[in-house]
């Protein structure tokens, strides 16, 4: 997966640089279709923004947090993007397999 940061407005240090991009490689853990991942940090006056957009094959995803904290607003974008990327992971796999329950009644089944 390729991980771009952004800053805005500050100077990104290094601990905050290698913790967010810890924390976006699990989400390879839940889908393995994500291409890339692209962080948007902003600091205006004594509020932090922490913006996450990811792209996969099928499907992209946002999330936006804001908090007095930098560190703060970066945990709580990454509790919603995998929060985000684990709904959509269920639903595909909810609707890869709805159907194959149904069809294995065997009041239907039919021998020759």
């Amino acid at each position: 997966m390729k991980i771009t940061i952004t800053a805005r407005h500050f100077e990104l240090t290094e601990p905050l640089k290698t913790r967010l991009k810890k924390k976006v490689l699990k989400l390879e853990k839940i889908s393995n279709q994500i291409i890339d991942a692209h962080i948007i940090l902003e600091e205006t006056g004594s509020r932090a923004t922490a913006e996450v957009v990811l792209h996969s094959k099928s499907y992209d995803l946002r999330a936006q947090a804001k908090s007095y904290d930098m560190y703060t607003a970066c945990e709580n974008v990454v509790k919603k993007i995998r929060h985000q990327v684990r709904t959509h992971e269920e639903k595909i796999k909810h609707h890869k397999y709805k159907g194959r329950a149904g069809s294995l009644d065997p009041a239907f089944i039919v021998f020759h």
